[in-house]
């Protein structure tokens, strides 16, 4: 099992999880690399950075693939379900979905008011979920990128919203100090989660769907029953503003 990690340092990392072994970095991208995601197979790597570009790289060696030239700083990146695509979350508002064999855009996402801070595909690849500073998150389709649901009613900038395993339900991260589900399909708020005492950077289910990871700049994560938004585990860090990655697999 590995462990891919972004860092302000310029670098992501690639690690060896059972030992905590380095086994091999990208070479240094200019600026602060922010997020770093795996393909479903394993075989690649994607890196988006405050340079403007997101990054394709082989994941047995590090070598770098390919470019994905933005307007602006990019947030986020993700992989779809089957590995061919990959949609990418930017500072300019919008969020593109890129064919990897051609590295060129095939849907633009627009919708936002202010910058997309994160977004990932459903795990049948049929959707997409969008969070932004707008305090919105849009579900899209991921198909033709007409617009399905806006998850609306939170003023605070959201910086993340993930689906669930089973695609009903979606769960997002507020600058507010709160994570709050939603039903997927219409967008209708279904439970707010409290207790944290700072913003809330991360929010993720579980892989069953049970429990719901928050992490926070108030240096805890937290573990909730998803069902009753319950705080069932409180993980205190030594230093705070830490954001949390999703339960492993």
């Amino acid at each position: 099992m590995r462990i891919v990690t972004a860092s302000n340092d310029t670098t992501a990392c690639v690690w060896d999880a059972p030992t905590g072994r380095k086994i091999f970095c990208m070479p240094d991208q200019v600026n602060e690399v922010w997020d770093a995601a795996f393909s479903p197979d394993g075989t690649r790597i994607v890196t988006a950075c405050l340079d403007h570009n997101a990054r394709v790289w082989d994941a047995s060696d590090g070598h770098l693939v390919g470019i994905l030239p933005q307007h602006l700083i990019v947030w986020s990146a993700a992989f779809s379900p089957d590995g061919t695509r990959i949609v990418t979350a930017s500072e300019d508002r919008l969020a593109r979905v890129w064919d990897l064999a051609t590295r060129r855009v095939v849907l633009n996402l627009i919708g936002h008011t202010a910058r997309v801070n994160y977004a990932e595909f459903s795990r049948d690849g049929t959707r997409i979920v969008t969070a932004s500073s707008d305090g919105n998150a849009l579900v899209w389709d991921a198909g033709d990128g007409h617009q399905i649901a806006k998850l609306q009613g939170n003023e605070r900038i959201l910086w993340s919203a993930r689906f669930s395993p089973d695609g009903k339900s979606i769960v997002t991260a507020s600058d507010d100090g709160t994570a709050q589900l939603w039903d997927a399909a219409n967008g209708e708020a279904i439970d707010t989660f409290r207790g944290h005492e700072a913003r809330v950077w991360s929010a993720a289910f579980s892989p069953d769907g049970t429990r719901i990871v928050t992490a926070s700049a108030d240096s805890t994560a937290r573990v909730w029953s998803a069902a009753a938004a319950r705080n069932v585990v409180q993980l205190k860090y030594r230093y705070g503003g830490i954001p949390f990655s999703p339960f492993l697999t």
